[in-house]
């Protein structure tokens, strides 16, 4: 991080630079090693704020990069907290929420379903500057990937010489989530 008022956490095993209400921003410099388009994950924590969904802009070489890098979204995981009451109806009444405080991956991408994968940034091969900017809550942040994945094999590629397995169905009431990324 190149902010020299820049904050830095370590929780849970690892260190982060902190963007948010204290420290409003960061930049990083990294080196491309040649021309296309690239995707970013951040690995993230969120710190303890509000509750809402952390909010930042996004900055390559000190343009923001289309109009969306201007809001940038990353959701804060949650759980239920107790079981499921019934109300004299027998109506189920959801459960208090917790946060859940652990590192995340997540790709940048469009947060209300206008696209289904994460934004792709063009860069040039060489060194760039990446800064975030916080617009709402805090975070921290341990790592920024640039890079694309992998493309997924097909179907009969995965399943070629797959062995058949025995008939197995669980079933699992959608009320009763392990995490959820909305209270």
């Amino acid at each position: 991080s190149e902010n020299p008022e820049s904050a830095k956490i370590t929780d849970l095993g690892r260190e982060g630079a902190v963007i948010g209400e204290n420290n409003k921003w960061s930049s990083w410099e990294f080196t491309i090693p040649e021309d296309g388009r690239y995707a970013i994950k951040l690995v993230y924590l969120a710190l303890p704020g509000k509750g809402k969904d952390i909010e930042f802009s996004l900055k390559l070489d000190d343009k923001i990069p289309f109009s969306e890098a201007s809001r940038l979204s990353l959701s804060r995981i949650w759980k239920d907290f107790g079981k499921p009451e019934r109300d004299s109806r027998g109506n189920d009444l959801r459960p208090s929420q917790v946060e859940v405080s652990r590192w995340n991956t997540r790709p940048l991408m469009n947060t209300e379903g206008y696209y289904d994968e994460a934004y792709a940034f063009y860069l040039t091969k060489g060194t760039h500057r990446l800064t975030l900017t916080s617009v709402q809550e805090s975070m921290a942040i341990a790592e920024i990937r640039v890079g694309n994945d992998e493309p997924l094999p097909s179907y009969q590629e995965y399943s070629a010489g797959a062995k058949a397995a025995d008939a197995y169905i669980k079933i699992f009431e959608a009320e009763q989530t392990l995490e959820k990324s909305s209270s």
